[in-house]
């Protein structure tokens, strides 16, 4: 998406249609996605503060929205975290 949108502006905002690169344009529309998003991801190290359950429900949500259908949502040790008991909030709904 940000390719294609860097071939249509300039840094400052305006507009440059001479410069969209139309073999490119179709080539990314055709083109099969991989997103990584480690947002409902707990990070393990230099973190003081986490999402809350609530947090990481919203951010699964709108993912799920857009139409994502394999998502990380945690990470999971012998030490128990958030992503525990969201994993468990997700198991309840089913």
């Amino acid at each position: 998406m940000l390719a294609s949108l860097r071939c249509c502006f300039n840094p400052n905002g305006s507009q440059n249609r001479s410069r969209v690169n139309a073999s490119k344009r179709e080539r990314l529309r055709n083109m099969k996605v991989f997103v990584l998003d480690n947002s409902l991801r707990e990070s393990t190290v230099g973190q003081a503060v986490g999402h809350s359950t609530g947090d990481k429900l919203k951010v699964f949500d709108a993912t799920a929205a857009c139409g994502f259908t394999h998502q990380i949502v945690g990470c999971f040790s012998t030490n128990r975290r958030v992503d525990d008991k969201f994993a468990a909030l997700l198991q309840e709904r089913g």
